[in-house]
């Protein structure tokens, strides 16, 4: 269960995601109507998915953007028994609403709470569960090769690589099983900027910082620190970006 896991932190990723959730949900309570939907008329049917979707989509928004602002550190030791939990937390919370909007509506407000949790969990679970499957397990398998020209950035995780690698319109990430050092020596075309970090000078757009430390800027607004042990590699990068 401690299996590591990338936390979703792209802003057009979590965006993307959250639309689609609620827009799936949306549909599938229109479309199939299970468990006490057909009990309502349409008018009624269309507004209380409608209220669903949107509170699912808004939650999705802000549990994102809370553990993102309040637990930064936690992503770096996400895993697999706390995406479960949290995911959770969501669909009690989601009932929780659900059964609230039920009290007004007349054809459901006889439905007592544990069916509402219960029909929730069942909704929720199937695209919850597909999101889990493609970034965790079909995700990383499938694009463990890219190329070194596609490396944006490396970081290490634990025993493990988080790799942002370049697409058309944004970046991806991908774990690897793999120690920095290694991944290094097999790709010397990137950069050591941070013990941490590895970087593909081709993509660096800004850096800002002195002797003691900075940032560096990359593509597709993704950012690395970088350290004073390495600095002299910083100051090259500018010298020869200058030229």
């Amino acid at each position: 269960m401690d299996i590591p896991v990338y936390f979703r932190s792209a802003r057009n990723e979590i965006h993307v995601f959250s639309f689609f959730l609620g827009l799936y949900i949306f549909l599938f309570l229109i479309l199939f109507q299970p468990f006490f939907l057909h009990k309502m008329e349409l008018r009624s049917l269309l507004m209380y998915a409608l209220s669903i979707a949107g509170f699912t989509s808004v939650l999705c928004l802000g549990s994102y953007n809370l553990v993102l602002r309040s637990l930064p550190d936690s992503i770096e030791k996400w895993n697999l028994r706390l995406e479960i939990l949290w995911n959770i937390s969501h669909l009690l919370l989601i009932s929780c609403f659900n059964f609230l909007l039920s009290r007004f509506f007349p054809a459901l407000d006889s439905i007592d709470f544990q069916t509402v949790f219960i029909a929730t969990f069942l909704t929720g679970s199937i695209p919850l569960s597909v999101d889990i499957w493609w970034r965790y397990k079909l995700n990383p398998a499938s694009n463990s090769e890219a190329n070194e020209n596609e490396v944006i950035m490396v970081k290490a995780s634990g025993n493990y690589l988080e790799c942002f690698i370049k697409t058309e319109v944004a970046y991806k990430r991908i774990l690897l099983r793999q120690a920095l050092k290694d991944y290094a020596l097999e790709h010397p075309g990137l950069l050591r900027v941070h013990r941490s970090y590895l970087i593909n000078p081709d993509y660096i757009e800004e850096i800002s910082g002195n002797s003691n430390g900075g940032e560096i800027l990359l593509l597709h607004d993704v950012r690395t620190p970088y350290s004073r042990g390495f600095f002299h590699r910083i100051v090259a990068i500018k010298t020869a970006t200058s030229d």
